[in-house]
């Protein structure tokens, strides 16, 4: 499915789940997730309640900073936490971004490890790797 591919190996979203890794012009990378649960009822025309699932994301390495952020309350991050290697959201309908920085650090981890982090392909055809390579910058195959 279009957008679980980077997400299909940090986290297990629910079967209408996506995501979308960007990278920020200040070098942070946000990571954006979202479903499409059913929030309305056809019969008797009235909407849903969509309880929060809540979705642990393995961020690969521990990271200075981890900010999430809810659009619908705001531009100020709804929680902060430092040097983590794994958040946890509570996905409802609507996206939630998570905003990590000190990639550097990360990224050289990944590239001894031989890890590869996969963007998503809700643009392309099909998905485009993006790999961490031993100089501590990423490499798109």
């Amino acid at each position: 499915k279009s957008g679980r591919a980077w997400c299909g190996r940090s986290c297990k979203l629910p079967a209408t789940g996506s995501s979308l890794l960007l990278q920020t012009s200040n070098g942070a990378f946000d990571l954006v997730l979202w479903a499409e649960p059913a929030i309305w009822d056809p019969v008797a025309h009235r909407p849903l309640g969509v309880p929060p699932t809540l979705v642990s994301v393995d961020l690969g390495a521990a990271f200075a900073q981890v900010s999430v952020f809810d659009p619908l309350q705001g531009s100020a991050p709804i929680s902060v936490a430092t040097n983590v290697g794994t958040v946890t959201v509570a996905l409802t309908d609507h996206p939630l971004i998570i905003q990590v920085s000190n990639l550097a650090a990360a990224i050289s981890g990944l590239a001894h490890s031989g890890a590869a982090l996969t963007a998503p392909h809700g643009w392309a055809a099909s998905p485009v790797p993006i790999v961490a390579t031993a100089r501590g910058g990423l490499a798109v195959h």
